[in-house]
């Protein structure tokens, strides 16, 4: 047998427990961990990020002798590093995506602009925008490269999605990134290469940068990550990034064992450092605990359960899946992110509430996940939910939900599919949603009995009581009022009376918020300047500047006289409605 020099870097307790529905316990983990060790991979692999206790483990596995081998995964951010830091790690894998498919879905200046929203890498997008966020990963990523290296790690860079980007920018992220990284690990993220274009592509990548060291982690996808690990090692590549037993999101990873017995066998080389008697025991104590991966193509690859995965996938169905009609099917657990819910609710349930929603459900499945010991289907959460075992907000000392954990608290965009169905436990969490914020747009397109279920709202949250212009059931339907030019106002811009509406176009529904009753004046608030200025700012930035101009709007006041100025002014920091019905400003 010939020896070869590799790192094997064990990704078992990392991105094996990504597998949908798997859950180790701290326990499980660490007598996992003994035993890999026992394997003499070079590293393992662990995410304190994911949960406090994560670091833990990451901290008790240091301090048992296991130092040199623990190595922290982390996301790019300065305080994800220092996270990784507090652990007591010495070596850290920062990771970022390389592809312009996902570099365009992650770039933060791109998406917030109105043109690139809900576009995807294949809508033509312009050159000089993929240069952008070309550049801006370099940037960020050398920055943040420097930061792990001044504060002593050694560091490995993870190209994420590396098989499906540009092969000339993934050259000049190597040629920036070497003199800060021990090594990179390239990622097929996806699955989506061959055996014959993984041998063609990686001896190119060594080529093109006089011998780089070069790593690789195969997925599964189309069950060739074991082959294709084989010809990236034939290849040259002096890393390898596996998982015992093949565990792992989807169809799972490269099965380090495989591997190591794979270059046993066809080439006759062992890798130096590894005990492989000590291999086996790994696979059992996998077997003992009914784990393993899912086969190529199977029902099992269908699910996600990754927050980041989520997350693109809610904007571009190729992110995460080379299958081209394959629906996630969605998981929660320790690994999970508020994009679990968001696509829940958006996607599965046509309904939208507010991101702070989505996070605090994302942290209270997280913390059940911990002290059940388990994940959960998409089944599993709806019933945790419907039971109101499952907080949307974040409870005070006093069980009151804290609005200051709002980062918008005006406004709220509800889709009505179906309230007359839900349970008494789901309608007080949307009470609760609902007393957080300013206004509430409920969105009713396409919804046939919108009617009926505006009365079971009404029902649940107050009282339903006839009104002398209400239909029967007490409704108030909004209808124009011929020759009427003009909007009623009264004490504040935009505030509605109680007893009717001078609008020459009315809204489909207009829910009022009473805050002078009838009897002493009957003054209804629809919309506040903040609330109409972040939403117009989300959705037409480019248009919204000509609403502070002096002539920005024309209209005839309830005395006939004809007011012109700004919709918007800024004054003392803050943006304002202004309306002038008797030479005075009234601002919200």
């Amino acid at each position: 047998m010939k020896s070869i020099k590799i790192t094997i870097y064990d990704d078992t307790l990392r991105d094996g427990e990504q597998q949908a529905g798997l859950f180790f316990d701290r326990e499980t983990k660490a007598n996992l961990a003994d035993m890999i060790a026992a394997t003499g991979v070079h590293k393992i692999n662990l995410m304190p990020a994911i949960h406090p206790t994560e670091a833990y483990l990451v901290n008790e596995l240091m301090s048992k002798g296991m130092a040199d081998k623990i190595t922290a995964m982390t996301m790019m951010g300065t305080k994800f590093i220092d996270q990784s830091l507090e652990t007591g790690v010495q070596k850290i894998l920062l990771f970022h995506a390389v592809s312009d498919l996902l570099l365009f879905l992650r770039d933060k200046q791109v998406q917030s602009q109105l043109e690139y929203q809900g576009k995807t890498i294949d809508d033509d997008i312009p050159i000089s925008v993929i240069e952008q966020v070309r550049w801006s990963m370099l940037e960020k990523t050398l920055k943040h490269l420097e930061y792990a290296r001044d504060r002593g790690l050694e560091v490995y860079f993870g190209a994420e999605d590396a098989s499906r980007a540009d092969f000339d920018f993934l050259t000049q992220c190597i040629s920036k990134f070497e003199p800060y990284v021990e090594f990179f690990l390239l990622a097929d993220t996806v699955g989506c290469l061959t055996p014959e274009k993984t041998h063609f592509w990686l001896s190119n990548l060594l080529e093109v940068t006089n011998g780089a060291p070069l790593g690789v982690h195969f997925h599964n996808d189309m069950g060739l990550a074991l082959e294709n690990t084989l010809q990236a090692i034939h290849a040259g590549a002096i890393a390898v990034s596996g998982t015992f037993s093949g565990i792992g999101e989807r169809a799972g990873n490269a099965p380090l064992e495989q591997v190591l017995d794979g270059l046993r066998m066809r080439w006759g080389w062992e890798v130096e450092g590894i005990n492989y008697s000590a291999l086996e025991a790994v696979t059992e104590a996998l077997a003992r605990l009914g784990v393993r991966a899912n086969p190529p193509y199977s029902p099992g690859t269908h699910r996600q359960e990754t927050g980041i995965h989520l997350h693109s996938l809610l904007c571009d169905r190729h992110s995460y899946t080379i299958f081209p009609d394959q629906e996630p099917e969605i998981w929660f657990g320790k690994c999970s992110g508020a994009s679990n819910f968001k696509y829940l609710f958006e996607r599965h349930l046509n309904q939208s509430l507010p991101q702070q929603c989505y996070e605090q459900l994302r942290t209270s499945l997280k913390e059940l996940s911990i002290q059940e010991q388990r994940s959960y289907s998409t089944s599993d959460v709806l019933s945790l939910i419907e039971q109101d075992l499952l907080p949307m907000f974040p409870q005070m000392d006093n069980g009151v939900a804290d609005s200051q954990c709002l980062k918008d608290p005006n406004l709220i965009r509800f889709r009505v599919e179906q309230i007359s169905q839900m349970s008494k436990a789901m309608l007080n969490a949307l009470l609760e949603v609902f007393n957080q914020f300013g206004c509430i747009i409920i969105a009713c397109d396409g919804v046939s009995n919108f009617r009926q279920n505006l009365l079971d709202i009404g029902s649940h949250f107050g009282q339903i009581m006839p009104h002398r212009i209400s239909d029967d059931d007490g409704i108030v339907t909004v209808t124009p009022t011929p020759g009427a030019k003009y909007t009623a106002l009264t004490g504040q811009p935009f505030d509605f009376h109680t007893d009717g509406s001078f609008m020459p176009v009315p809204p489909k529904v207009v829910a009022l918020q009473c805050i002078v009753a009838a009897d002493t004046g009957g003054e209804s608030q629809v919309v506040q300047a903040e609330t109409l200025y972040n939403f117009l700012k989300e959705q037409d930035p480019i248009g919204l500047p000509a609403l502070f101009e002096p002539d920005a709007v024309v209209t005839t006041t309830v005395d006939g006289e004809v007011y012109r100025g700004p919709v918007f002014v800024r004054a003392d920091n803050r943006v304002m409605l202004t309306y002038r019905p008797s030479d005075h400003q009234v601002t919200v």
